[in-house]
């Protein structure tokens, strides 16, 4: 089996592996590859899914902006149009599907999974995953832009939301220049959003993913190739490869889909690792851009167990609210997670979906730890949580 090294350097050998593209698709190869080579049966599983989550907010930023523009002459018909874009805001945000969902075209993507039966009686599964696509850069990631990305989100939400009693209230206001102008700086400000987003998929291009999450994927293989040597007596390991996170978590909606009513939720404990080569090494407490998910309490007391341990002591805690994780649609449903992250001590991802995340800037530190961070949240589980 290859070393994190030798992964992270075949995997960052391709430009990238954007959502749904070949690059993609020839990454999901090699890992089944590298599970194949541990003696494991891993299967290529097919969906469909968007390559770009763009379109979608661009089309809730036009929303916004044709139903301010009609504010101040229609605006009952202007109210209807920013209802439906707050109401796709908050779907977006929140992991679930709007109306855009269903009309931009989908593209081929996969996810590759494999098991490792326990020896005797499973009494548990652990999943341990990671995705493997690499986002397209844009401004909002820029160095000198990224510092006040969440500052930067509050206030759209704040816009977002206010602009559906602002619209209404035209039919008392929509008369009077004060309200006109404020609603052109609105209109000016939404499509301001479009441009971002247009000038991402046509000027921008995608990153490497050494970091994010090429890291991820790498700290995963290391220990499904442990356990594929040592088998546990009562835990399962399950791996998973998601594919179109970065296009909106389809990879792990597509796993639960098809394999939802074989993981029992009191059962079942998954493990994400998500930019895990840079940084401090937290472990999340929860997660959500606009409502904050927070994770189970069984496996949150269980991380906390295993930072006791002398070798942990610099492991951080964080409440993750810049953006949202494979985790997300699984915590939603009931299941027990949580992600591994490396942050800066600003709680910022290095390198975030930007052109500098390259193999030349992982520290190989960070994902040691993770690794070793991983196996003892393992014993712990296969030892039923217990650390006595």
């Amino acid at each position: 089996m290859p070393s994190p090294r030798d992964i992270l350097t075949s995997l960052t050998a391709l430009p990238h592996r954007a959502s749904a593209s070949d690059q993609e698709r020839e990454a999901a190869g090699t890992i089944a590859g590298w599970l194949r080579d541990m003696n494991l049966d891993p299967a290529i599983e097919e969906f469909r899914a968007v390559s770009s989550y763009s379109w979608e907010l661009i089309g809730i930023a036009l929303l916004f902006a044709a139903g301010v523009a009609l504010g101040p002459f229609h605006p009952f018909i202007g109210t209807i149009f920013v209802v439906l874009g707050a109401w796709s805001f908050w779907r977006h945000f929140t992991g679930f599907n709007t109306l855009f969902s269903y009309i931009i075209p989908k593209k081929q993507s996969q996810n590759v999974t494999a098991t490792i039966p326990s020896t005797g009686e499973t009494k548990r599964t652990v999943v341990l995953m990671a995705h493997y696509d690499t986002a397209r850069a844009a401004l909002l990631w820029a160095p000198a832009v990224v510092k006040n990305f969440r500052q930067s989100f509050v206030l759209n939400a704040v816009l977002a939301f206010a602009a559906v009693p602002f619209t209404w209230l035209g039919s008392e206001w929509g008369v009077h220049l004060w309200y006109q102008i404020v609603a052109l700086v609105l209109v000016v400000y939404f499509l301001a959003q479009v441009g971002i987003f247009i000038q991402r998929e046509t000027v921008h291009s995608h990153v490497n993913g050494a970091n994010d999450n090429g890291s991820g994927v790498a700290v995963m293989l290391n220990l499904a190739e442990k356990y594929a040597e040592s088998p546990l007596e009562h835990t399962e390991i399950q791996v998973l490869a998601t594919g179109c996170e970065e296009s909106g978590m389809y990879g792990v909606k597509a796993f639960y889909n098809a394999h939802g009513d074989d993981l029992y939720r009191n059962e079942t404990y998954f493990l994400n690792f998500d930019n895990v080569g840079a940084g401090t090494l937290n472990y999340c407490l929860g997660e959500g851009m606009l409502t904050f998910w927070p994770y189970d309490a069984e496996i949150v007391q269980i991380a906390k167990e295993v930072n006791q341990q002398p070798a942990f002591q610099e492991v951080e805690t964080c409440r993750y609210r810049l953006a949202y994780f494979d985790t997300l649609p699984l915590v939603q449903e009931g299941y027990k997670c949580i992600t591994c992250i490396g942050l800066t001590s600003e709680k910022k991802i290095p390198n975030w979906h930007w052109y500098s995340d390259t193999i030349e800037n992982i520290d190989w530190g960070t994902i040691n730890m993770t690794i070793a961070w991983g196996e003892s949240m393992i014993e712990l589980f296969d030892q039923g949580g217990d650390a006595s």
